[in-house]
């Protein structure tokens, strides 16, 4: 048992949680925004601090953390309002539950970082690391090899519905792995159980239905534990021996959570890498769109734009072959011109 499980969480760490809430959020059925919690001052902390070790010493989240309210809001843009697919569903939790989430991370972050969760190819949801850093390891890792007159293919993948396609056997099993244990454990299985939740559209609430796959998007811990989900995925591509090397770096995948892109110099490495992605997604249950996914090849004369001699494909449907993509915010093209990159930035001004 790890010592911190038998420690009780104290007020200081109730007032630490509240203050890193944000204002302006949100509320669900209960009412409660993180302005009353701030306001409430220590009367509030005192008797959330009772709550809350009541929770951990139970072992046993509360019904009311387990009630959810799906707000889905439209991606924008010319794509048809009609069609379900074009609404991001966003999970709106109990803002009760999110300061007992934050105090439980700061418990489990140690736990994570003595075990090395996350790999360090993931970029998403880690201290220093962002969607920038994910972009300049992908341009410089591509540079290098054409620098050394080799091209280098990259294939690019968006984990469809990833937090809420979640398969919760699974994340427990991948969790106790990462070294989370014993009460922290448990307390964190109750909390993917008999979860219930309803529709907020157009000032409507649906119904109420239950929820048996997904950690949502609006829980402080659902980020970690996609994360989890997918962690052993890098490793298990490294060991394949294939992708990217630049010095003694092995870089086969750079992943922004969801979003994954795979890189290799030669054609066969990127295939072998695909395959283990689809046998892996088919083992744990998870979906990557291939009909959305696209691959790029950098450098190398012989391999114009428009060859179509290229199959690269995820559990047999073909990637697209592009000329440039969208990864980690910023315009990629194949010949890593940043004409495109500029245009589409000054068009928003």
């Amino acid at each position: 048992m790890d010592k911190d499980e038998t420690l009780p969480i104290t007020e200081n760490e109730v007032i630490k949680a509240i203050k890193r809430m944000k204002n302006g959020k949100a509320f669900v059925h209960d009412s409660i925004t993180a302005e009353h919690m701030k306001y409430g001052g220590a009367s509030v902390s005192k008797y959330l601090c009772r709550i809350y070790n009541s929770i951990v010493q139970l072992e046993e989240y509360p019904h009311a953390f387990k009630r959810l309210t799906v707000v889905p809001l439209f991606k924008g843009g010319k794509r048809d309002k009609m069609d379900k697919n074009n609404y991001r569903d966003i999970s709106i939790s109990s803002q009760l539950q999110k300061v007992f989430e934050k105090i439980l991370f700061d418990r489990l972050y140690p736990i994570f970082k003595q075990n090395k969760f996350p790999h360090e190819l993931q970029q998403g949801f880690r201290p220093k690391c962002s969607s920038l850093t994910a972009a300049f390891t992908m341009k410089e890792t591509i540079s290098y090899y054409i620098e050394n007159n080799s091209c280098i293919y990259a294939a690019y993948l968006d984990n469809e519905k990833a937090f809420n396609g979640v398969w919760i056997t699974g994340l427990l099993y991948k969790l106790f792995n990462i070294g989370v244990r014993g009460r922290y454990w448990r307390i964190i299985k109750s909390s993917c159980q008999d979860i219930v939740s309803s529709v907020f559209f157009n000032g409507v609430y649906s119904e109420s239905y239950q929820i048996k796959q997904g950690v949502g998007q609006g829980r402080t811990l659902s980020s970690w534990m996609f994360l989890a989900m997918i962690n052993d995925l890098i490793p298990e591509l490294i060991s394949l021996g294939k992708g990217a090397v630049v010095n003694d770096s092995h870089i086969p995948c750079i992943l922004i959570a969801d979003d994954t892109s795979w890189i290799s110099p030669t054609l066969n490495g990127l295939r072998a890498m695909l395959d283990t992605v689809g046998e892996y997604a088919s083992k744990w249950r998870l979906k990557y769109n291939a009909s959305k996914g696209c691959f790029m090849i950098f450098g190398g004369k012989k391999h114009q734009y428009g060859n179509k001699s290229f199959n690269i494909s995820l559990n047999g449907t073909a990637l697209e072959r592009v000329s440039n993509v969208k990864y980690a915010g910023i315009d990629i093209d194949c010949n890593l011109r940043i004409r495109n990159a500029v245009t589409s930035r000054c068009k928003r001004v």
